[in-house]
Order: C-alpha cells, then structure tokens, then sequence
C-alpha cells in the first residue's frame, strides 16, 4: 500500500479496531484497499493529480467487501453512493471512526439491500452478494 493509504491505517487506528471506514471487518493488511473519495481514479489524470493517492482524496476499505459494495451501489444508486460517501468525509474530518457515522452508513446500506435484494444484473449474478450484508452491526 502506497503511503497515504499506510497514514490512514495508522492514524485510524484500522488494524486494530479491526474495521473499515463503512464498519466491514478487517482482519488482515492484505483485506485493505484505499478507496478515493473525493475524486475518482479515473478523473485524477486530467486534474493534474497523477494517479490520485493522497491521504486527502482517499479512506481505506475492506479490498473484498466494502470497496467492491460501494463501487456496486455507485453504479445502481448514486444517491445512496453520495450519501455513504458523505459520511465517510465527515469521519474524515472528525478524525476518527465514529460510529454515529458507520450507523449511518449501515442505515443506508440496509435501505439499499431492501430495495435490491432480489435484483441480479445483466449476466443474472445478484446485485448484493451475502458476504457484503456481514459488517460489524450485522454479525
């Protein structure tokens, strides 16, 4: 992991909460992935920001679960997208992981998986795989 995303993990205590920023486990540095969050990846080039790994744009996530989740509701609801993101910003800001916040965001994810539970995509696979329902509110 490059170093803004090692900054966070420090400074967020992440190993040893054993959480990420939307409250799914992490058990294991090679669960971890950095998540940019204030401008996407693909959008970084032409911003003038290279690749786009500054502690700034980015928070850690579970590499298997909650990264792959949030890109999943992206693409089917970008206004429960915006509203995760949102929470994880002002985790951001505070500092910490608060789990005001990480109650949100588990607030938000289950109004999404009410809501498409029962959907699959296009090549018939679900949209919400049950390992992305496992987070620590919901053991």
């Amino acid at each position: 992991m490059k170093m803004p995303g090692i900054k966070l993990l420090k400074e967020f205590m992440i190993l040893e909460l054993q959480y990420d920023f939307m409250g799914y486990f992490i058990l294991k540095d090679k669960d971890l992935s950095y998540h940019h969050l204030i401008i996407p990846r693909c959008y970084c080039g032409e911003a003038g920001l290279k690749d786009g790994y500054y502690y700034w744009n980015g928070v850690i996530l579970n590499r298997e679960t909650s990264h792959q989740y949030l890109h999943t509701i992206e693409e089917f609801d970008k206004d429960r997208f915006l509203a995760i993101t949102s929470e994880m910003l002002d985790e951001k800001l505070k500092g910490y992981l608060d789990m005001e916040n990480i109650v949100a965001i588990d607030d938000i994810l289950t109004s999404f998986e009410n809501e498409y539970t029962d959907k699959t995509r296009h090549n018939g696979h679900p949209i919400i795989r049950e390992e992305y329902k496992k987070r620590i509110l919901r053991k």
